[in-house]
């Protein structure tokens, strides 16, 4: 998945259900005249498991 250096919040939950940062794109998004990095997550099938709390 791709995501926003900006969106802490939705990293912070994607980071808690298992997904990696794999990379970053730097500055590659103009918004409110401020360059932002766009960051690549991902997870494998046999990092997955399913977790209920």
């Amino acid at each position: 998945l791709r995501v926003f250096g900006f969106n802490e919040r939705a990293i912070k939950l994607y980071t808690k259900i298992g997904f990696k940062q794999e990379g970053i794109v730097k500055e590659a998004l103009f918004r409110n005249g401020a360059w932002h990095d766009v960051i690549h997550m991902g997870l494998l099938q046999s990092e997955y498991t399913v977790k209920f709390t």
